[in-house]
């Protein structure tokens, strides 16, 4: 799908459709865990929707870039470019893709400072309370389950289940969808390590 629509901008000299497919092709990219291509796309994708007009567009990119520059092992780049995100998105007032970019500046902390990190926690709780401002559920799921994982590491598994049984509650269908099953996956792992092995049942279908 997306190769069709940059065949389609391309013939119908849509520039910014070009270069968001490119960007979109890039994140693909990464999802399959293909770094360097990724990069090269997304950053040519970024580049070239530098143009104020298309903020709304290029701003996610950033953040899919810092993603992939924590996940490559290059925390200081991720840092930098997820504030970049960070701030424009408070600058233009984009408020629906606020959540999403208090997560990945606290990935990106998280990658940077390791587990431990205040900053990052207090980025993913501040993702989290804005979502649940704006009724985000899907953005909310994910800056949990950020969330959650870190304080698995810290050793506050029983805390980081309760915080995502308490998201996952809200939840009354897509249950087989895969952010879903990660997200139950992880509760299982988080029950499995907690003191007292408790476990709360959450609803399925």
């Amino acid at each position: 799908a997306i190769l069709r629509l940059q065949q389609l901008a391309e013939a119908n000299n849509i520039q910014s459709y070009v270069f968001s497919a490119m960007a979109f092709k890039g994140r693909l990219l990464f999802l399959n865990r293909e770094f360097e291509q990724s990069e090269r796309l997304l950053r040519e994708g970024i580049v070239n929707l530098k143009d104020a007009r298309y903020d709304n567009t290029r701003i996610p990119f950033l953040g899919r870039l810092a993603e992939l520059l924590a996940a490559a092992g290059r925390p200081e780049e991720a840092v930098l470019v997820a504030e970049e995100s960070l701030d424009r998105t408070r600058t233009i007032g984009a408020l629906g893709m606020l959540p999403d970019a208090l997560r990945i500046h606290g990935t990106a902390l998280q990658s940077l400072e390791g587990s431990q990190s205040r900053k990052a926690e207090s980025q993913f709780r501040d993702a989290i309370a804005v979502s649940r401002q704006q009724g985000a559920l899907g953005w909310e799921l994910k800056a949990v389950q950020c969330l959650a994982d870190m304080l698995r590491l810290q050793g506050r598994s029983e805390e980081a289940a309760t915080l995502l049984i308490e998201t996952l509650d809200k939840f009354v269908e897509g249950f087989e969808t895969e952010p879903l099953r990660h997200a139950r996956a992880l509760l299982d792992q988080l029950q499995a390590t907690a003191p007292g092995g408790t476990k709360k049942q959450v609803a399925r279908s």
